[in-house]
């Protein structure tokens, strides 16, 4: 079974705030968002220790939960040892973490970790119909007249020197966090190889303006993917594949914010509307650092489909309708994750603006669903009569007829 991640993050300073506190860490297996709060250099170390001992899992071949929550308590001491002069340092936490990164594991699967309110979101593929390219269009575009527009990426510095790991089924690459510049980004495209039958790749030019009448029956194009000179290139596969299409209806967060705002919202005391009007979104119940200490909500999620892990200042500053029609993009993850960042500037940028878009596939459309861990419960011990189901593949078609996300309770 060949499985392919194809990642991208981006994280923007804003147009307010003097310095950025996000950080991010997209590599490995490893894809998390921490939002930095105390302030200036406070809020970036904070966020910063987090990314650094998560960054730590890189050479892990198989994660567990305990490894996790040991990442999360080592970082809270070291935030925690922050605070001075009555002022506390803290961070956010959100995003997946691979099980097994071999990909030897039939059954693998996603860690799901958050603190905070920072959010982690999911959504499915539709089966569409397969295209297939014949030998006529292969030569059209190997011959094609007109010049292609290429496009390369900027690639932002790692906070964290991480060698990639290479295992025999299962190659991640990416980028560590950023060391806070105006604005970062980085992508990867990591591929399981496939079997011998369908190992027929073709390498074009990429082209952007194909048309329906270029792609027939049978034709596969694979995620764009960066060569080691930067430049990108388009992968045509002559084998029976489908062609990614998201569902919008399936469109769901995953996590649940740790805020004032969500208890009131949870107990009934307030609806959501109310609770936006009366509590400020930024009163949060849950940090790294906090000298309360601090507890991490885990799920199970299932492998496949597309992962987008933000900060508040994404979700919040893009009105609900836009930020669904956008994540739900038929786009690569590149694309999406700029396309979130731009606008959330575009809608004032008030904070630090950070995404990272995780596209997961195979062959085949999955059914999807996360469960939520009990407490000192682990994926290998979990009991059914535990299990919370948040979702699964088929989700009501409210969430687009509404213009909003399905929060997982």
């Amino acid at each position: 079974m060949a499985v392919s991640i194809s990642s991208a993050a981006f994280s923007d300073i804003g147009l307010v705030r003097r310095d950025n506190q996000d950080s991010y860490l997209a590599q490995d297996g490893l894809y998390l968002v921490a939002d930095g709060m105390g302030g200036g250099v406070d809020g970036r170390e904070a966020s910063a220790a987090i990314i650094a001992e998560f960054a730590k899992l890189a050479h892990v071949s198989i994660r567990s939960r305990a490894m996790i929550e040991d990442c999360i308590q080592q970082a809270q001491a070291r935030v925690a040892a922050m605070a001075h002069d009555g002022r506390m340092a803290g961070s956010t936490l959100t995003g997946i973490i691979l099980k097994d990164i071999s990909g030897e594991d039939p059954d693998n699967c996603w860690y799901v970790v958050n603190i905070g309110d920072s959010r982690t979101y999911h959504l499915s593929e539709l089966q569409v119909e397969q295209v297939v390219a014949p030998r006529n269009f292969l030569q059209r575009a190997l011959h094609r007249k007109e010049t292609p527009e290429i496009t390369t990426a900027t690639s932002s510095t790692p906070h964290c020197s991480i060698p990639t790991l290479d295992a025999p089924h299962l190659t991640l690459e990416g980028a560590g966090a950023p060391t806070h510049p105006t604005h970062t980004e980085a992508s990867s495209y990591d591929e399981v190889p496939a079997p011998a039958s369908s190992d027929q790749t073709m390498v074009l030019p990429r082209i952007r303006n194909l048309t329906r009448e270029d792609v027939t029956p049978g034709m596969a194009l694979a995620a764009q993917t960066e060569t080691d000179n930067g430049n990108l290139k388009l992968d045509v596969e002559v084998s029976e594949q489908r062609k990614a299409t998201w569902d919008v209806h399936s469109f769901v967060q995953v996590t649940h914010d740790h805020s004032k705002r969500q208890e009131v919202i949870d107990a009934g005391e307030m609806d959501e509307e109310s609770a936006k009007r009366s509590i400020p979104r930024n009163i949060i119940t849950q940090a790294v650092g906090s000298p309360d200490g601090v507890s991490a909500d885990y799920f199970r999620a299932g492998l496949y489909g597309r992962f987008v892990m933000c900060s508040d200042g994404i979700y919040s500053e893009i009105e609900p309708t836009k930020f669904v029609e956008l994540a739900c993009a038929q786009q690569d993850a590149r694309t999406v994750a700029q396309n979130l960042v731009n606008a959330a500037l575009d809608a004032g940028g008030k904070d630090n603006a950070t995404v990272i878009v995780v596209d997961c596939l195979d062959s085949a459309v999955h059914q999807w669903r996360s469960v939520r861990l009990a407490e000192n419960e682990d994926i290998e011990t979990m009991n059914d009569s535990t299990l919370i189901t948040l979702r699964t593949a088929v989700k009501s078609s409210a969430a687009a007829r509404n213009g909003a996300a399905h929060q997982a309770q």
